[in-house]
Formats: structure tokens, sequence, C-alpha cells
């Protein structure tokens, strides 16, 4: 199965970000790259990460340790959850497409970006936002616009295959998978990682 990568991004940020304050980090970073570049209504979102949610966690639950449960700030709640950046970039970018969340490291990012592709293949949505975050300082962010192929726009192709490649690469965690391959979309470079029970992913010349 293949995509064809329409944008690319990655940024880092090296301050501790409040928990509550990666979401509008993530948007904050993306919207500008993507206006003009995708339809919302046709827009999944795919996101991967290990930590989003920790940080608010451990803030909720040490309030309410605190002061007791019932005065722990409701508000503070959602953003415990780990689809909580996903809905925010969600909402603050009107993508009404399918939305995914999945917690993990390299299986993560490769299950997004099998998700997405298979999406797009199957015409549920036009375009795929991959997306990999690391929240935990510093706070990393790898992202990809994915759409299906069109022959001859010279665009490089996002491959996902079920079966490992030799010389895969092995990565720490879901932003830095999405980081590597937006890398080596900027240095026009090869890049493969995968994982034993997700396959592999490519760029394809």
């Amino acid at each position: 199965m293949q995509a064809e990568v329409l944008k690319w991004y990655q940024a880092a940020q090296d301050e501790n970000l409040p928990p509550e304050k990666v979401a509008d980090w993530v948007v904050e970073m993306l919207q500008p790259q993507l206006t003009g570049h995708y339809d919302p209504l046709r827009t999944g979102i795919y996101l991967a990460t290990g930590d989003i949610g920790a940080g608010a966690s451990i803030n909720f639950w040490a309030e309410a340790l605190a002061c007791g449960l019932g005065f722990a700030n409701p508000a503070q709640f959602p953003g415990t959850l780990a689809s909580s950046c996903a809905t925010h970039i969600a909402t603050k970018l009107s993508m009404q497409g399918a939305n995914y969340t999945l917690v993990g490291t390299t299986e993560a990012a490769m299950a997004a970006i099998q998700h997405g592709v298979s999406d797009i293949e199957a015409q549920l949505v036009d375009y795929a936002l991959i997306v990999g975050i690391d929240a935990s300082p510093p706070s990393r962010l790898g992202a990809l616009l994915l759409a299906r192929p069109i022959e001859g726009s010279g665009n490089r192709l996002l491959c996902w295959s079920r079966e490992v490649a030799e010389g895969s690469a092995v990565v720490p965690s879901a932003a830095e998978a999405v980081m590597g391959l937006a890398s080596a979309l900027d240095d026009r470079s090869s890049y493969c990682f995968g994982s034993p029970y997700e396959g592999c992913v490519s760029l394809l010349p």
C-alpha cells in the first residue's frame, strides 16, 4: 500500500511545556504548514505518542490527593486522556475525518501510518495527517500529510508493507519515527523503519 507525501514537518521545543500547552504548540506548528493543502472535511488524524496525557494525569491526581477528589479541577481532566491532542487538532483545524490515537513507540507510529494509508486506499478519507509526538521535554513533533498517489506528481511515496525489510531502523519513540521520515524527505534520502509485529514503512524515490 502506498500514499503520496504532500507536506511534512518536524519541530522540537526545548522548554518544558506544561501538559495543557502541548496540543496548542502542535496546532501552532502545523497550521501554517497545512493551510491550503488539505480538505478538512476529508482529512483524518492518525496520532502516535508514548506520553500524551501523562503529565496532565500526574498533575490532576496530585491535586486530587492533596485536596480531595471532589475538589480536583474538572477542567484538567480531558488533558489526562491520550486522545486529547488529536481531538484538539481536529477541533482547531476543523478536521472531520477519522481520528485515531495510538499509544506506544515504533509500533504506534507504524500502526498510525498503516491506518492512514489504508483509509486513503479505502476512500474513507482523501488526506491522512500522521502525527508523532513526544510530550516530555524536549517536546518533539513529526508530521506527514498523505494523499492518494497521483502519477507524475514527483512527490515521494510512503510505502507500507507487512514484511520487515532488512536494515530497517529501530527508533525509540513515535515522534522520532515520523521525524526520521521528515528528515529523509528534507534530505531527499531513503529511509525505512519497522517492527516485528507491524511490518515496515519506507520512502520510495
